[in-house]
């Protein structure tokens, strides 16, 4: 019910602003006519003929644009719009630096002290830690089908018991990931640490009353909106809902603002840094450490890496080989699966096939990298 009204809501957009062309265009006929046949006001004619004009045939190009871009991008991009990094019921920490901390506690499926709950296991022989956001998460999914629970029962079977030490967050970036690894799973003192990665986690998230934003929104009516052009944020946001070529227009205008700034390399080196202390800590505390990059899921998986991803893995890549922390590439792991039958979404999370396939992959690399414990080789 809510895709039909907000879809019948975005068609209406395009037929009020398709009348509105046509009107102002009529209007700019008439003022002409209307100044030929009283000279007095020609000079005034046809300067509100001439705006009347320009402002029609931009609506009228608008319309256009919106048709083309609704038949190349059905649905438009923004698919779960607009993007929230946390709600209000997640417990909100600003930084010292300004920056935004938040974790759940005795909700989402975490306990009281923010971890993903799970029984001690007073014997194990294996203790797992694992840090992520929402894919590693597994939204969507029951969490006894998500694969780091799949993953922990298999390696249970073969190797006996394993406590798993589940911390990963919807939203959650490289720097709360890096923060939460310190603060809640290290002090666990898990033999192996899994990252699970994926390509917006370079953002960087800021408080706004009690709640964590991306720090490029503005706060408009309890939600927050990405923001490019000067327009007032009732307006920015009506567009964002409503109009594929709007969001189109809004984020290729950031991407490529953040590139002229530097604002792109000073995230991506940031979110390096962030990974280079979790490594630090996890030697320091005696575990190892594995990182996973996952992959878009709006294409087949055999093909190139997207120009959205390539540059952000191309760079973990690099400093992954220097810090000696192993990568698992779940692109290349799933490549020969049909990537429609894999995805809930068609941004990045798993449908319960989708994790099944991914934990049988992961059990797998870990077998290769020889991150397994003795009793499982």
């Amino acid at each position: 019910m809510g895709g039909a009204a907000q879809s019948g809501s975005s068609a209406l957009l395009v037929v009020l602003s398709g009348g509105l062309a046509v009107f102002l265009v009529i209007l700019a006929f008439l003022i002409y006519r209307t100044g030929q046949s009283a000279p007095a006001y020609e000079r005034l004619s046809r300067w509100g003929s001439g705006l009347s004009l320009v402002f029609g045939t931009l609506l009228l190009l608008f319309c256009f644009l919106e048709v083309i871009a609704r038949v190349m991008i059905p649905g438009g991009y923004l698919k779960r719009r607009p993007h929230r990094g946390s709600d209000p019921g997640a417990i909100v920490e600003t930084l010292p630096d300004g920056r935004a901390y938040w974790e759940y506690r005795g909700d989402q499926g975490f306990d009281e002290a923010g971890m993903r709950e799970a029984p001690v296991v007073a014997d194990a022989v294996w203790r797992l830690g694992v840090m992520g956001d929402s894919v590693t998460y597994g939204v969507g999914v029951p969490a006894e089908k998500r694969f780091i629970h799949l993953l922990a029962g298999s390696l249970e079977q073969r190797c006996g018991p394993v406590q798993l030490m589940d911390a990963a967050v919807p939203g959650y970036s490289l720097h709360q990931e890096r923060l939460a690894t310190e603060r809640k799973v290290l002090p666990r003192q898990p033999d192996l640490l899994f990252v699970g990665v994926y390509s917006n986690d370079t953002v960087q998230f800021t408080v706004i009353g009690s709640t964590a934003y991306d720090v490029r929104v503005n706060l408009e009516q309890g939600f927050p909106v990405f923001s490019f052009l000067p327009l007032p944020d009732v307006v920015n946001a009506l567009l964002l809902q409503h109009s594929v070529f709007y969001q189109w227009m809004t984020l290729r205008g950031m991407a490529a603002t953040d590139k002229v700034s530097g604002r792109e390399d000073q995230l991506l080196t940031m979110a390096l840094d962030d990974l280079n202390e979790m490594r630090r800590a996890c030697v320091a505390q005696g575990c190892r450490m594995v990182v996973a990059l996952f992959p878009e899921l709006d294409e087949p998986l055999s093909g190139p890496e997207p120009d959205g991803t390539a540059r952000f893995y191309g760079a973990l890549r690099a400093w992954a080989t220097t810090a000696g922390v192993p990568i698992i590439d779940v692109r290349q792991m799933l490549a020969q699966e049909d990537y429609l039958k894999v995805r809930l979404d068609e941004c990045c999370h798993y449908n319960e096939d989708g994790h099944a396939r991914v934990a049988a992959g992961l059990e797998k690399e870990f077998d290769r990298l020889g991150l397994l414990p003795a009793p499982c080789r």
